[in-house]
């Protein structure tokens, strides 16, 4: 279904209609800090301890680092880069705010932060644009533009599903009864987002019913039924679940079938991205400020 509330679409999606089965071939376990060769990244949950000691200790054994650390050195006056306590810093300009100090990424740190910024549910494989605005505000490293690329356009899950194509929430739901379709349209989007202007929806009978027509009459707004075989009449819920398929079939474990258990983290990760058309992610529109992850 959509509803057109301002800066948002919402999706319900129906969960498997099974219990989950724990495989003993699928290990939980967070993967050591030791970096494999691009093409054999794990395919765990990236580890995300990137905290200052760690930085300083990689740092320190860093040949590029420690001759940069030099020249700072002796000539304090360089401009561009900072060493605080023992720690080096990249001095980033940002249009429209003060310069901003940005950690000084060790070359043996890269492929486990891309992995934690691209791999990581909470990330959602999206793609260089998305990951390089999550990224360029927290790190520095040289050609780090070009990294972002190389190890996307290296990434198999975004090569096996992706498709060449304002916020959303999407909720896996048990059923798709017209009682559960009514409870989502009011707790989840009614007194969260507020009334819709207008809701939009296909003509299954879980949304074409007395308890659906009772709720729109309430709220005195208007409900559209989209056109039989006419995807373009509901076009923008079909064009966000063309973007959320792919995201979700690189993140679900396929012998399991848990798409539902990485849904919410997809639609953070959507969220939290910075979008061509606004240049602000759906969350700063919402919410008039950064997330903090």
């Amino acid at each position: 279904a959509q509803t057109m509330t301002p800066h948002l679409f919402i999706t319900a999606m129906q969960l498997r209609p099974r219990k989950k089965i724990i495989n003993p071939k699928t290990s939980n376990s967070i993967p050591s800090t030791s970096l494999p060769p691009i093409s054999k990244v794990s395919t765990a949950t990236p580890s995300t301890d990137f905290d200052i000691t760690k930085l300083k200790m990689e740092q320190q054994q860093d040949t590029v680092i420690l001759d940069k650390t030099k020249e700072i050195k002796q000539d304090p006056t360089t401009l561009s880069y900072e060493v605080v306590d023992g720690l080096l810093y990249k001095i980033a300009s940002r249009k429209g705010a003060k310069n901003i100090k940005l950690p000084y990424l060790p070359q043996s740190m890269i492929l486990n932060v891309m992995a934690a910024y691209h791999d990581h549910p909470t990330s959602g494989h999206f793609g260089i644009r998305r990951t390089w605005h999550k990224l360029r505000d927290r790190y520095f490293w040289p050609n780090m533009m070009s990294t972002i690329e190389n190890y996307i356009k290296s990434c198999e899950k975004c090569a096996k599903f992706n498709i060449r194509r304002t916020k959303a929430s999407a909720k896996a739901m048990p059923n798709n009864t017209a009682a559960t379709t009514a409870q989502f349209i009011v707790e989840d989007v009614i007194l969260k987002y507020g009334v819709h202007r207008k809701l939009i929806t296909d003509q299954g009978s879980h949304y074409k019913n007395e308890l659906m027509g009772s709720i729109t009459r309430l709220c005195g707004r208007k409900r559209v039924f989209a056109t039989t075989y006419h995807p373009q009449t509901n076009g923008q819920v079909e064009r966000f679940n063309a973007t959320f398929y792919p995201q979700l079939a690189k993140l679900h474990d396929e012998n399991v079938n848990d798409w539902d258990a990485h849904l919410t983290a997809c639609v953070f990760a959507y969220n939290t991205g910075v979008h061509a058309t606004t240049g602000y992610s759906p969350f700063q529109l919402m919410f008039a400020r950064h997330s903090l992850s």
